[in-house]
């Protein structure tokens, strides 16, 4: 089978073209970042019609190609909704064109965040970084998937932590920051109404269940597959746990942050710390508050793990590694950027 895959050099796509390559030939549509694959490999720009490639280039793959593995697509809570869209939607179009130009099968990558409501501004109107436009870009790719007309699947990460067995990333992600900001002791509070879950899955998961879907299409054409860890993912009170007691074996110091409601930050916490900081200070820190609320889901999401040939169910051990993984890979990456490292 030829594959083509978009988005390789991402935190999905590296590892999905490893897993993807011990059996299938698979062409590449580099983008912005240079991509290290040993076949076929074409610049393209998800943002132009028929990718901006030109004809012989359009013709060749649209000969060759079997089936589209589309990982590409911005993540970015920061950068405005037209660039957002101009990736997450036309891109989509664009990958619709080209897998029907090819008669290809679609495996279409988006977010299992398209089946929760957006949260609400947490921080008053302080934040720049919402998901908003991000999460309704994506629920419109997936709207141009399903009413493409072609054979396709649609698969759903939660969050994308480092690879289940050492906790390697190609790029950090909305777990990092979290506990980055934990390690780094500028995280003091945690702005969210309950103890909400944090649903995250190592990338190396989600790249064998994309390979899974990818080899049996007839069992999940049509089908939406979240790649979750559902109802065993943890609670913000229990991931803080865990990540306290990591800290502590690596010797670091740090105080647990408080869950605080947003009523309370807004008419106690605000007045008494928010204001005294400059407006650059105040933005940064509400973007980092931001960041972390806009992660939570407020109901377990679906999972579809341990089905059929898909990687077997998160558990409370699996998730507990991870995040410890994601500590220990942070410190290893920057062991300096942790002033109240202390030694063991």
């Amino acid at each position: 089978m030829t594959i083509l895959l978009t988005g390789a050099s991402g935190v999905v796509g590296l590892p999905t073209l490893r897993a993807l390559t011990e059996d299938h030939d698979v062409v590449v549509v580099e983008g912005r970042r240079a991509v290290q694959h040993s076949g076929i490999t074409v610049r393209g720009d998800l943002r132009a019609p028929h990718l901006g490639l030109d004809d012989r280039t359009w013709s060749a793959l649209t000969r060759d190609v079997d089936t589209v593995v589309h990982c590409a697509g911005v993540v970015d809570f920061g950068i405005d909704d037209a660039s957002t869209r101009a990736v997450n939607v036309d891109g989509v179009r664009h990958i619709v064109e080209l897998s029907r130009d090819a008669s290809a099968r679609l495996v279409h990558v988006s977010t299992a965040f398209v089946g929760q409501p957006v949260i609400p501004d947490v921080t008053g109107g302080l934040a720049t970084m919402h998901p908003g436009a991000y999460i309704a870009s994506k629920r419109d790719g997936e709207d141009l998937v399903r009413s493409s007309g072609l054979d396709w699947t649609i698969v759903r990460p939660s969050i994308v932590c480092g690879d289940s067995e050492t906790g390697e990333i190609s790029e950090l992600q909305g777990l990092h920051t979290l506990v980055r900001a934990f390690l780094r002791g500028t995280l003091p509070v945690v702005l969210c109404e309950d103890a909400l879950q944090y649903d995250f899955v190592p990338c190396d998961v989600v790249a064998r269940s994309i390979a899974t879907v990818v080899n049996h299409p007839r069992q999940y054409d049509r089908e939406h597959v979240w790649v979750t860890s559902g109802a065993a993912a943890l609670d913000i009170d229990s991931l803080v746990a865990v990540l306290v007691d990591e800290a502590t074996r690596l010797g670091i110091a740090v105080d647990a942050p408080r869950r605080l409601h947003p009523d309370v930050f807004q008419r106690l916490w605000k007045p008494a710390f928010f204001d005294l900081l400059d407006p650059a200070s105040q933005t940064k820190f509400a973007n980092l508050l931001a960041s972390v609320a806009n992660l939570f889901n407020t109901s377990p999401f679906p999972t579809s793990l341990g089905s059929g040939p898909l990687p077997p169910a998160q558990t409370a051990g699996t998730i507990e590694r991870s995040a410890r993984l994601t500590a220990r890979h942070l410190v290893e990456r920057s062991p300096g950027a942790y002033p109240v490292l202390q030694s063991a």
